[in-house]
């Protein structure tokens, strides 16, 4: 994988839950459904949120209703720091990708702790800028980028943080949507569905049992080093 293929660069955000503890011990996460919005933009930020368990995407929301996945929690991510920080309203809407348990922390709490705990303080620091250079980085992929580049550097992005090797391939184990590929890269879900049929077709990726097969990751290298290859 190229240089920029990184975990600073993959919209899948995760942190080991052991970093947070002890400063967790005090709380107990909250079950929430899939689908279920945690909070939404413009409402005054009073909590942030660490997940325990399960995904949750990250939203903006235009005024015309339309909606730009900028990344997605995984467990330990921390959520609505930055509004936190500054006082001000979510910047964001954050929803359930699955069924989730979260610990819901009030401000004024996270404060207290990183004034005494630096690890805490270095966490919520961390996480601030991972998610402003992921952001450069979208920026950049969105201006040069096609569809198919996004499409697959995406599927190895997944690859890197959620793939195992199997005797069919390498096996990501999480599942996910199309449209939720879409949702993060910016396309329409027809056309993310179009290059996936491809990929299937050509014998680059296999769907068992509900889970993505990577079956000739040569072939998907190949496809994300062509900067000018465009879609079939």
């Amino acid at each position: 994988m190229t240089d920029y293929m990184t975990s600073e660069t993959s919209p899948w955000i995760k942190v080991e839950m052991s970093h947070w503890k002890p400063f967790l011990d005090n709380y107990v996460p909250v079950a929430f459904r899939k689908n279920t919005t945690i909070y939404s933009q413009g409402e005054p930020a009073e909590n942030v949120y660490i997940i325990h368990t399960g995904r949750v995407g990250m939203f903006s929301i235009l005024p015309n209703g339309d909606a730009k996945q900028i990344y997605i929690g995984d467990t330990g991510s921390i959520l609505g720091e930055v509004s936190c920080i500054r006082n001000q309203s979510y910047i964001g809407s954050a929803i359930t990708m699955t069924y989730c348990k979260i610990y819901k922390i009030p401000s004024g709490d996270l404060y207290q702790e990183m004034q005494k705990n630096w690890k805490i303080a270095e966490l919520v620091i961390n996480s601030i800028c991972r998610k402003s250079g992921l952001l450069h980085y979208q920026v950049m992929e969105m201006s040069f980028a096609s569809p198919l580049n996004k499409t697959v550097r995406a599927l190895l992005h997944l690859v890197k943080d959620y793939g195992e090797p199997t005797r069919d391939g390498m096996l990501i184990t999480i599942k996910f949507t199309h449209e939720e590929v879409a949702n993060l890269i910016n396309a329409s879900r027809t056309t993310v569905s179009g290059i996936f049929s491809r990929l299937t077709k050509d014998g680059i990726i296999e769907k068992i049992g509900g889970f993505y097969v990577i079956r000739d990751m040569n072939a998907l290298l190949q496809l994300e080093k062509d900067s000018n290859m465009q879609l079939w």
